[in-house]
């Protein structure tokens, strides 16, 4: 099939029509926000132009929506996307392929740049009100491809009153350099390169000056790639590539796994009910901003042309200027009969007027939810951390919907991307699960996920946090005791750099965490003489308490067992030594050791009957046994976990 007849184009034009005002917002927002602020819609041409200055009239730009815009981004960003994938049931081989598809994701988030793609997102989905993310599958990678869609990069079928994701079909709109096109798709244009597509069809609302480029200067042509679903008018469902009219790819059944949705997710910035795309709180911003731009152009107008004092004389007086000097005191004579000189104090504008742009500023941070708060800055009065995040949570509250759907968009795509990785992936490939301390390898195959795809984003994991009220929660868990130490202080209060706050604060924690990390990795750890027992069990204990440590082998659990072992071992040796050494002498038992244990010799006096008035001599020590040298009770756990 060669000849497509404008088959898709005509199908995306129709798509067009339905959302033309949406675009037209959208070009106007994308100018707006990069400073071309100036412009307005012509109705004549249907493209956006400049407005024309009228000789020397200020034509001012106070990027209020930009400054408020990078604000909201920087908070909507601030936490990195955490995926979890919740298990169909509870059996350790569904827990496992949970755990496994959870990795997978997570590799994906890294590998691919999501971070940096959620941030594209969100900016698409302010500027449109309407945004999505497509996941399709590169053959030559082996692996997904994620890719953010602003409106008129997409549309779906005219009519559907749904969520888009869920229409009959949907269409991709690609414009690429037309050698590039020409590359990939070089059978079917044997006479040279597909023919150029105009600016004006690629993008009728965008501007030349906001472009940048010219079809002469930078040859483009469009690719207009259709996906349609299996569906009563096309039970295997298609997908097709269009190119200057023609067909040059036809896939004849749906090549995904889920049939019940189309390849993407839709978002909208503000839902509209009864139909797919939304609106955006940008084209009520948009009116603002020109009057802000309109009013202080009028104010440096008037600061050019009637703020300066300007000095008044007689006519009969001009000859007298030029002898004019600086000198202090100087005396300055005039015609009689004539007035003296004097300033013209420049005219004053009315209050309203000078107060108009920060009343317009003020309006406009009402309008995209950014306030003195959400830059950093703490009101009159407020000083704790707690005050403070209350103010916080209030402030971001008209994103808060805007989060939600960030959430629900790349989940949907985690659980796309895991099935088609399910689906496709035949080879052999090794996952790293990791808690953040801890980290297992896992080789798997797409069969191997077994189907776990729940695939969620917790809300309280993208949420803006404040640090102060979470080192404010810290403070107050400490002083009613639910905190003991400053490891777990650390940890809940979330210093920046607490892994090394808690190697400084007790470095036998940070060895310990670092050896349940590589118990987990399949690595033999061994204790050494100088660990501090009880802090090493107590950490490996709560390892043993974790999903992880019930993920392991068998046998690699057993080699964690041994180790917890070996140092209650060498904890009683050492125990054992400091008290046949106050039974030599109290103060022996006072000596630093090696090991870096002492006991504390009122706890031996405490358990210690009365000595008798001369102490018997001291027997020979035996230097293989357990309680005089701690190294061979080691020695003998080793022993016993090698075996």
């Amino acid at each position: 099939m060669s000849d497509g007849s404008d088959f898709v184009l005509d199908l995306y034009s129709k798509g067009v029509n339905e959302v033309r005002e949406e675009l037209r917002n959208y070009w106007l927002n994308h100018s707006f926000l990069l400073g071309y602020q100036w412009t307005y819609w012509d109705a004549n041409t249907r493209t956006i132009d400049n407005v024309t200055s009228e000789g020397d009239r200020i034509q001012a730009t106070m990027n209020r929506t930009r400054a408020n815009m990078r604000v909201i981004m920087a908070n909507l960003t601030q936490r990195e996307l955490t995926f979890e994938n919740l298990p169909s049931s509870f059996d350790d081989a569904t827990i496992r392929a949970a755990k496994l598809g959870e990795s997978v994701v997570e590799d994906l988030r890294k590998t691919h740049q999501w971070e940096s793609m959620r941030e594209k997102h969100l900016t698409a989905l302010m500027k449109g009100g309407t945004a999505a993310v497509s996941v399709d599958w590169d053959s030559h990678s082996k692996t997904t491809v994620e890719t953010v869609l602003p409106l008129g990069d997409f549309i779906v079928e005219p009519g559907t009153i749904t969520d888009g994701s869920r229409a009959r079909y949907w269409i991709r709109k690609q414009v690429l350099p037309q050698n590039t096109v020409y590359a990939m798709f070089e059978d079917y244009f044997p006479d040279g390169p597909p023919a150029a597509t105009s600016l004006t069809s690629m993008d009728p609302y965008m501007n030349r000056v906001i472009s940048g480029s010219t079809t002469e200067s930078n040859p483009r042509t469009a690719v207009y790639t259709y996906y349609e679903r299996p569906n009563p008018l096309c039970p295997e469902g298609k997908v097709l590539v269009e190119v200057d009219g023609k067909i040059v790819q036809h896939v004849e059944k749906w090549p995904f796994p889920f049939t019940d949705r189309l390849n993407i997710s839709v978002a909208s910035e503000t839902a509209v009910e009864n139909r797919w795309y939304g609106a955006t709180f940008m084209d009520d911003v948009r009116p603002v901003q020109v009057a802000l731009n309109a009013t202080w152009s009028n104010l440096l107008e008037h600061l050019r042309d009637a703020g300066s004092a300007r000095l008044v004389v007689p006519s009969s007086a001009v000859d007298y200027i030029n002898t004019i000097t600086d000198l202090p005191g100087e005396i300055l004579e005039y015609p009689d009969g004539a007035a003296a000189p004097a300033y013209l104090t420049p005219s004053q504008l009315t209050g309203w007027i000078r107060e108009m742009p920060e009343m317009l500023g003020a309006f406009i941070d009402d309008l995209m939810g950014v306030h003195d708060v959400s830059r950093g800055m703490a009101p009159a009065n407020i000083e704790s951390g707690l005050g403070l995040s209350i103010l916080a949570e209030n402030d971001s509250s008209p994103v808060g919907r805007l989060i939600k759907e960030v959430v629900r968009t790349w989940s949907e795509v985690a659980q796309m991307s895991l099935m088609l990785h399910e689906q496709e992936v035949k080879e052999e490939r090794m996952a790293i699960v990791s808690d953040g301390v801890s980290r297992l390898r896992m080789p798997w195959k797409g069969k191997d996920i077994d189907g776990q795809i729940l695939v969620e984003i917790p809300l309280d994991a993208v949420i803006p946090i404040s640090r102060a009220a979470q080192i404010a929660r810290a403070d107050k868990m400490m002083e009613m005791g639910l905190i003991e130490d400053p490891v777990m202080y650390s940890q809940i209060a979330n210093l920046p750099g607490k892994e090394d706050i808690i190697a400084a604060i007790n470095p036998d924690v940070a060895k310990a965490r670092r050896e349940n990390a590589a118990f987990a990795d399949g690595d033999l750890q061994l204790p050494a003489e100088f660990d501090d027992d009880e802090a090493h069990i107590s950490v490996h204990n709560d390892f043993r308490k974790t999903q992880r440590y019930e993920l392991l082998d068998a046998d690699v659990q057993e080699d964690v067992n041994l180790h917890i072992q070996a140092h209650e071992t060498a904890a009683a040796s050492k125990a054992g030594r400091a008290q046949s050494q106050h039974e030599v002498a109290p103060a022996l038992a006072q000596a630093p050791n090696a090991d870096g244990s002492m006991i504390d010799p009122e706890m031996l006096e405490a358990g210690m009957p009365e000595p008798p008035p001369e102490a018997p001599p001291m027997p020979p020590m035996d230097p293989n046994d357990p309680s005089i040298n701690p190294m061979v009770a080691v020695d003998q756990a080793l022993a016993q976990m090698e075996q």
